[in-house]
């Protein structure tokens, strides 16, 4: 994995970060989950996403101070966790952007058991609301 300055260059140039042969879901998976784990967030990849997807809805690109809350960061954002977060928001913008249409919910995979998959998909609705 690269530095954080390289990260943002590739996901400001609109590129999501190499990850061998895996899928692009599997690779923003992997990305926004780097991401939560250097911020020291409880929170998952579902509901990380989500607040990031409902605050760039609103028209805002720059993650708010106020959504260390949001993300149980436990704590205000320092320098670097902002920096974390609008990587994750670029992350999100460009797949909100795709042409293709290749926007996903970063959920559990199906073979997981049904309430598994329900209950983070309501976690990713109920962020996505609290960012929006």
């Amino acid at each position: 994995m690269g530095s954080i300055g390289n990260r943002a260059s590739l996901a400001r140039a609109g590129a999501f970060f190499p990850r061998g042969n895996k899928a692009p879901m599997d690779s923003a998976h992997d990305d926004l989950e780097f991401i939560a784990n250097r911020l020291g967030s409880s929170a998952s990849v579902a509901r990380l996403q989500g607040v990031l997807a409902g605050s760039l809805c609103t028209g805002v690109l720059t993650p708010p101070a106020g959504m260390a809350s949001l993300l149980a960061l436990g704590g205000p954002l320092g320098a670097e966790d902002r920096r974390e977060l609008q990587i994750g928001s670029d992350l999100v913008a460009l797949s909100l952007r795709d042409p293709e249409f290749g926007f996903s919910l970063l959920l559990p995979d199906d073979g997981e058991p049904l309430p598994q998959r329900a209950a983070a998909l309501a976690e990713w609705c109920d962020a996505f609301i609290e960012g929006f």
